[in-house]
């Protein structure tokens, strides 16, 4: 994947001064969380935190360690949208990420196509930053432990093994979908995803023979901690590929 956009993210960078330190996160503070499915108005998330602008935030009192960008594939699903961005907000920020999350709509009439919005969220955000890392992101999960880390690991991570609508259970051992977390390196080592699946799934699991067959070892949250809320939408239509 080639980069050919001119860089435009540093104007958000924040001022440190010489003697700001590293921050530094306290795991033991961290733990399982609620999730409100109530349905807000954008204003008013929008109110709630002020110092986010374009998606993106940085801590003030000290460096971030890890720098990540969030990717969300959207399309028609406003409401789902807006109780994400209240939940992800107060759960990244505790992290003491530097973070910008990145939603990628696909308009018109043609079907869904996951991989390619992922695809073109991965070049968009090389725009705005160096990013240590990227989480991919469906826009109806919502993680319910604090002890989920979207910093970033070394080897390609599958973060929502216990999804509440699958009954917090793994479906099958080489799913690499829902929340899943690649360094840039490893993004386009694998040139990124397919964009030839349309309708729902099988993109990830593309994803995840793309891995395999560059010998990149998957790692995976224990399903005691990796538990996803998931937020109720209409059904979507399934690619028949999808295991």
């Amino acid at each position: 994947m080639k980069h050919r956009f001119k860089r435009i993210g540093n104007k958000d960078m924040p001022s440190y001064s010489k003697n700001t330190l590293i921050c530094k996160l306290n795991i033991t503070t961290l733990g399982p969380i609620l999730v409100n499915k109530t349905e807000l108005e954008l204003k008013w998330v929008e109110a709630k935190y002020p110092e986010i602008r374009g998606g993106f935030y940085a801590p003030t009192n000290c460096r971030a360690r890890h720098k990540v960008a969030v990717l969300v594939p959207y399309r028609n699903r406003k409401r789902n949208l807006i109780i994400f961005l209240n939940h992800m907000h107060t759960f990244l920020k505790k992290q003491l990420l530097e973070y910008r999350i990145f939603v990628i709509e696909q308009t018109g009439t043609k079907k869904f196509n996951k991989g390619s919005l992922y695809n073109v969220g991965f070049l968009e955000s090389q725009r705005y930053g160096d990013w240590h890392c990227l989480v991919f992101h469906d826009v109806d999960l919502l993680p319910l432990d604090e002890r989920i880390l979207y910093s970033c690991p070394r080897k390609p991570t599958h973060m929502s093994s216990a999804v509440e609508s699958n009954g917090y259970r793994l479906q099958y051992n080489q799913l690499f979908g829902g929340v899943t977390a690649l360094t840039p390196a490893q993004f386009e080592a694998v040139n990124g995803y397919s964009n030839l699946y349309w309708d729902w799934g099988a993109e990830d699991d593309d994803m995840f023979i793309r891995l395999q067959a560059s010998r990149f070892p998957v790692l995976r949250y224990g399903q005691s901690i990796a538990r996803y809320a998931a937020l109720p939408h209409g059904n979507s239509s399934r690619n028949g590929m999808r295991y």
